[in-house]
């Protein structure tokens, strides 16, 4: 904070400076100087701030008090009084140059106060005739000193002389010093000029496309999603075929069982996804159907494996999907496409026939 305030005065106008170290310039940047109506220096401030990124502000702090003071100097303003801090002497040797005090303006003219304050004396009587402005009223025949009326000159005088009297025994008061209230204007001025210049920015690189409008960005993304998912969906078709095409005849299966006889399996814990871009979530449990018995072990075996791959095939499900007819016997084939993934891989064979839904929640 500063070490010292004083007052300076200007026809009746008085202004606060503070000396030393400005720790608002420090924190606030240009906004003092703008709020003392300092508006030059604040727009030199402004555009050295923004030239050094702000490292201007350090200097400033040291230097702009003292600008301030020389500001008001130069404007007409004079020393008034210490307000706090050290004395005058001090803040002058601090600043560097002296600080020309206000004139002193007395109650009366020295030159046109008599000698003598005795009502003997004619020049103290026209003193106070003039004064006071002793005149005698026609009218009521009385002479009038300060709205008084007295019968004789002479009482008039005695009263003036007491009033004059009193007034020069009267103790010297203080002025009391009012300071002008801040202008907050120029501040409201310099903070919508800060704010028009990103918005202009931002408004030119909107209006010439270099800023994508959120619509659009939704909409590519969702093209994105859709075309991601139909890459899959061909991906899972054909894999499908090839796996159909490898995968050996009914007739070649060894098993207890007929040709034709089919084994179900029901995989236990329900399986729970969220569905994208949606607040909804899908609860499943899925059971198979196989033409052996040795499926159903090897589901067992790699269970894991399975219900991975059923998340991963759900997951890319959003919530478009679900409205439309064939949604269910469509994802019925994906997962079984999912599944004899799996027993291909560990096992080296395809053993289910049908994937079927024994709950199927949406909320």
């Amino acid at each position: 904070m500063a070490h010292s305030t004083i007052a300076l005065e200007k026809n009746g106008v008085y202004r606060l400076a503070p000396i030393g170290f400005s720790w608002t310039t420090l924190c606030f940047g240009f906004f003092p100087a703008l709020l003392r109506g300092h508006v030059g220096i604040a727009l030199v401030q402004l555009f050295l701030q923004l030239l050094s990124v702000g490292l201007s502000i350090i200097i400033f702090a040291f230097i702009y008090n003292k600008m301030y003071v020389n500001y008001l100097l130069e404007n007409g303003y004079r020393f008034k009084q210490v307000v706090s801090g050290g004395s005058k002497s001090q803040i002058e040797a601090s600043l560097g140059f002296s600080l020309p005090s206000v004139a002193p303006q007395s109650n009366q003219d020295s030159s046109s106060l008599p000698k003598s304050r005795s009502l003997e004396e004619d020049s103290y009587k026209l003193f106070l005739s003039g004064k006071y402005s002793i005149k005698r009223n026609d009218v009521f025949e009385k002479y009038v000193c300060a709205d008084s009326m007295f019968d004789t000159l002479e009482d008039a005088l005695k009263y003036a002389d007491v009033l004059e009297s009193a007034k020069i025994n009267e103790p010297e008061t203080e002025e009391e010093i009012s300071y002008p209230t801040p202008k907050y204007g120029p501040v409201l001025l310099g903070i919508g000029f800060i704010l028009l210049i990103p918005v202009t920015v931002l408004a030119t690189l909107g209006y010439l496309g270099y800023l994508p409008s959120e619509g659009e960005d939704s909409a590519s993304r969702i093209e994105a999603a859709v075309a991601q998912l139909e890459l899959d969906a061909a991906a899972a078709r054909q894999k499908a075929e090839e796996l159909a095409a490898s995968a050996e005849p009914p007739d070649s299966y060894s098993s207890d069982l007929g040709p034709y006889d089919s084994v179900y399996h029901e995989i236990e814990r329900p399986l729970v996804v969220s569905i994208p871009n949606s607040t909804k979530v899908m609860q499943f449990k899925v059971a198979v159907r196989t033409l052996r018995e040795r499926t159903v072990d090897d589901m067992e075996k790699h269970q894991y494996a399975i219900r991975s791959e059923i998340l991963d095939v759900m997951r890319k499900i959003d919530e478009t999907q679900i409205s439309e007819p064939n949604f269910r016997s469509n994802l019925a084939e994906q997962l079984k496409i999912a599944v004899n993934s799996v027993l291909e891989k560990y096992e080296d064979y395809l053993g289910v026939e049908e994937v079927m839904f024994t709950e199927f929640i949406i909320q």
